[in-house]
């Protein structure tokens, strides 16, 4: 600590030097695009070398009598701007300023080369200030204590650390399975809603998959800058998850990122065998992503977390995005490649993945109409199906799917064939969410945003678009989106952008000249008890 403030970490990572007496200690090369993570490092020591050099940025060679016990001792200082409202953040920057810090492990631990699989143990030392922390290395069984899971370097690297006085947030739980969460302020607009929600979420989906025995969870949030309206993004671990909002985005927006990113935790990776390569990950979007949208939301509303409102409101945009996208018909052989190219690229599979998934499993469930004491089915029983086959099959996800999917009756080769390959339109049924809603399908002005920015400055303005007519023009920059609906052409933009020297705001309708055919859920009054369990849609579950 400087002047009663934190700034910075002391660490010291312990091991045997090698046996040929060299050993390699540094930093992960990249993580997400940053290959740099070495950058807040300052002044590396080693107890127990002879010579120490380093021979590449984040890398150094340590010469040491083999098996002899070496100490690398170092700094790591705050790599984000603490001022309110930088023009970029950095996921991978440690923030330590006043009484709180965020980090991740892979920018504060280095490790020797190759140990990866290496066991490996974490001890806070929060010193005479009792600084307290929330990261799931807090799992880990640590020296002198047995409580906790065994460890290995990559979990230490793979981790979320988050603390200091002014953390807010569940630090304790009430048993080993209730996640513990750890927010920084600035970050989540009503942090008692939020925990509540991560807690029905993570215990929702595993109850989903059935788990009995779920170890400990960590969830934890760093503030971004007000000026990324609504903006949320995360990194997911394998017993933690770390988001990076602001107090724009509302607890249904954050319920429904965690319940996605959650349900990675099982799909793609316990339903089948690795994809051979990157090519075939991308063309399994559909299943790997639009899945995990469909289930996060539909747990999203099961537990309690949002209400038939918003999840009506997710669907209607997801919907409307659809309907609107230029690559709402390109086949898959076209839209894979483009798939890290265009955002609109990107989300083609997850759209059509949630409506395919919305579309089986109302099949499933019209195959029990009249079925007296049947047991519910419906794609959850599916994907638990999926799930036990996996342990002995060597098919991808997307394979496995189908076999499972036809146990139970339900064919999904033709709309696979349709709706994935070549890309035919996708419409969903009336009665595709149960009794209390209604799919209806509208006319309505076609999308059209009408400009481009990039880092908060217009760079693209179309001649003759709503938005030039408007007054929006290039080289503006964009101080806040007031209002902004990303896929609905009838409500409004409200821009608040400086003009040179003159702040304006700047309102326009994001249409285009043409009309779509859009899809829309809307729900049938009075909402009923039950109205929520039959929008889910998930009827096997207990």
């Amino acid at each position: 600590m400087a002047n009663g403030e934190l700034s910075e970490f002391v660490v010291s990572v312990r091991f045997p030097a090698n046996a040929s007496g060299t050993t390699g200690f540094g930093w992960l090369a990249s993580w997400r695009g940053d290959h740099q993570l070495s950058r807040y490092v300052r002044d590396l020591t080693v107890d127990g070398a002879t010579q120490v050099i380093q021979d590449a940025p984040g890398h150094w060679r340590i010469d040491a009598q083999g098996g002899r016990p070496l100490t690398v001792r170092y700094r790591i200082v705050p790599g984000a701007d603490p001022s309110p409202n930088p023009g970029r953040f950095d996921r991978s920057a440690p923030i330590i300023h006043g009484n709180v810090f965020s980090a991740l492990g892979m920018a504060v631990f280095g490790r020797p080369d190759g140990s990866e699989k290496s066991p490996a143990t974490f001890l806070w030392q929060a010193g005479s200030a009792h600084i307290p922390l929330v990261s799931d290395l807090q799992h880990l069984s640590a020296p002198g204590q047995s409580a906790g899971r065994p460890g290995t370097t990559e979990d230490i690297l793979m981790s979320t650390l988050i603390g200091g006085a002014g953390m807010i947030g569940a630090t304790a739980v009430a048993n080993k399975s209730e996640p513990r969460v750890g927010m920084l302020p600035g970050s989540v607009a009503k942090p008692a809603e939020f925990v509540a929600a991560v807690r029905r979420i993570v215990a929702a989906e595993r109850h989903f998959w059935n788990e009995s025995d779920p170890g400990p969870y960590t969830v934890t949030t760093t503030p971004v800058p007000a000026s990324y309206n609504r903006f949320i993004s995360g990194a997911g671990f394998d017993d933690s998850f770390a988001l990076w909002v602001n107090t724009k985005s509302s607890n249904d927006d954050l319920s429904f990122f965690i319940a996605h990113e959650d349900f990675h935790s099982w799909n793609p990776g316990q339903l089948g065998k690795p994809y051979a390569d990157a090519s075939a990950e991308q063309s399994a979007a559909w299943f790997n992503e639009g899945f995990t949208d469909y289930f996060g939301q539909a747990l999203s509303l099961r537990s309690g977390a949002v209400t038939v409102e918003a999840f009506r409101d997710i669907w209607n945009d997801a919907l409307n995005e659809y309907a609107n996208s230029p690559w709402r018909n390109a086949p898959e052989a076209t839209l894979a490649p483009a798939f890290f190219k265009d955002q609109g690229a990107k989300r083609m599979p997850y759209l059509r993945g949630a409506m395919l998934a919305a579309r089986w499993n109302a099949q499933l469930r019209q195959k029990q109409v009249g079925a007296s004491h049947a047991v519910p089915v419906d794609l959850r029983s599916v994907l638990i199906e999926q799930r036990r086959m996996a342990a002995t099959s060597s098919a991808q996800p997307t394979d496995l799917f189908v076999k499972a999917a036809s146990q139970y009756g339900l064919d999904v080769k033709e709309d696979l064939s349709r709706f994935i390959d070549k890309g035919e339109t996708l419409s969903l049924e009336p009665d595709t969410f149960g009794p209390c809603a209604r799919v209806i399908t509208q006319q309505r002005p076609s999308l059209e945003v009408g400009y481009t920015s990039e880092d908060h400055k217009v760079t693209v303005v179309g001649p003759g678009t709503k938005a030039y007519l408007a007054g929006l023009r290039v080289g503006m920059v964009i101080v806040q989106k007031i209002a902004a609906s990303p896929s609905d052409s009838r409500k409004p933009y409200r821009l608040d952008v400086l003009d040179g020297k003159t702040r304006r705001t700047i309102t326009f309708l994001p249409q285009g000249r043409d009309q779509v055919t859009v899809q829309q859920l809307q729900l049938i009054s009075p909402i009923s008890k039950d109205c929520a369990s039959n929008l889910a849609g998930i009827r096997s579950l207990p």
